[in-house]
């Protein structure tokens, strides 16, 4: 048994902003904190307004020589890669990459786990760039959903078949990857959650009078289902404040909504890399995504003392969120529902403060110490099996 096996991740960017690219970032520095070594390889670059510093030197980073894992030019990348980095497991962690071609090529001595970052019923052919709720665009996204699943359930049978193990962020979310996969033996299943980057505050911080949106301005986050919400509410609150951290291709439309609908008390602040500042001072998270699979932010905020207000529209968040007590879900996209919970909170001191020791409370079951060790076995799990289909 190889004590501390070297771990290749391999994804399609890095840094970034994104979710994945953050999870990523987090898992490599802990592993080598752990003492395994760790190589990142990439295909596309940070953005040009990624800052240089906000890279951390935990892993080597190794660039494709095309941003398109489909070129010719990558053939050979990956092996050439796992020369260098001598990795004896892969851990793949963009499942919605064209990456598979590579991946079938691994050597049988090398271990590949895949990881899902998102809920595997994920509708893939919703469009990410616009807000629009016209007839016609409801049936392209339905036209472009019903293409999507059947491409996206023949990648997830592949991507099973060729792993070692393919790990969901939630167990929860094995009956969905079950029926996309059309699986009758999920052996290689496992859930381990993402692991919280914040340590849990020891009491509740002292908090302003702000309700915080903190990620990517995409149609998938629903900050349009919170612009209509918090429209239905600000006018009585008036010494609150909707701070909207975050940059995406919505924004100018969201921006736009805001000014034609003169809705107050709302600032767009754009991607910050320290959102420290913002996870400190708020007092409630606005959390309408349409989907997720085990978002980041709820516990990052929650380990803040943010009270979370969600939608219930993805599985995972009820192993994340205890309703009523370390925050509010409501049912999916009902913004009646959204603003009255959020209004609760604004209105009563003494829940807000009971719902914000709760939440500090609960996440501790995210911390490195309890996420890394589910880690460790799963790699040594992978080691001791043989590589592909039906172990």
């Amino acid at each position: 048994m190889i004590e501390h096996p070297c771990i290749l991740f391999c994804l399609f960017r890095y840094a970034g902003f994104g979710g994945i690219e953050r999870v990523t970032a987090v898992l490599v520095h802990i592993l080598a904190e752990d003492g395994f070594p760790v190589s990142i390889c990439a295909f596309q670059k940070p953005p040009p307004n990624f800052p240089a510093d906000a890279v951390g030197d935990d892993g080597d980073v190794i660039y494709a020589p095309n941003s398109n894992p489909r070129h010719p030019a990558n053939r050979s990348f990956l092996r050439e890669v796992l020369d260098k980095t001598k990795a004896d497991i892969v851990v793949f962690q963009d499942c919605y990459q064209p990456m598979e071609r590579l991946l079938r090529s691994l050597p049988p001595d090398v271990r590949l786990i895949v990881v899902e970052h998102s809920t595997p019923a994920i509708p893939l052919g919703w469009p990410g760039g616009s807000i629009s709720e016209t007839l016609p665009h409801r049936f392209l996204t339905w036209i472009r959903s019903v293409r999507a699943e059947r491409w996206t359930r023949r990648r997830h049978r592949f991507l099973y078949d060729i792993s070692n193990r393919y790990v969901l962020l939630s167990n929860r979310y094995f009956g969905e990857f079950r029926w996309l996969a059309r699986l009758h033996d999920a052996r290689k299943l496992r859930a381990i959650p993402n692991v919280n980057t914040f340590e849990a505050v020891p009491f509740r911080p002292k908090k302003r009078k702000e309700v915080l949106f903190l990620g990517s301005l995409l149609r998938v986050k629903g900050v349009d289902y919170l612009l209509d919400a918090w429209r239905r509410i600000a006018a009585k609150f008036s010494d609150w404040t909707l701070n909207i951290v975050g940059d995406g291709p919505l924004r100018d439309d969201l921006e736009r909504i805001v000014e034609d609908s003169n809705i107050p008390h709302i600032i767009f602040h754009g991607a910050k890399t320290d959102v420290s500042p913002f996870l400190k001072n708020a007092a409630i998270l606005a959390a309408p995504s349409r989907y997720e699979g085990f978002p980041m932010v709820l516990g990052e905020a929650m380990a803040h003392g943010a009270v979370p207000v969600c939608f219930d529209s993805y599985s995972a968040l009820r192993d994340i969120v205890s309703d009523g007590e370390s925050g509010i879900v409501v049912p999916a996209f009902d913004v009646v529902a959204f603003a009255d919970a959020i209004q609760r909170l604004m209105a009563d001191e003494s829940l807000l403060q009971t719902m914000s020791k709760s939440a500090i409370t609960s996440v501790e079951r995210f911390s490195k110490e309890r996420v890394l060790p589910m880690w460790r076995a799963l790699f040594d799990e992978a080691l001791r099996e043989g590589k592909g289909k039906g172990q």
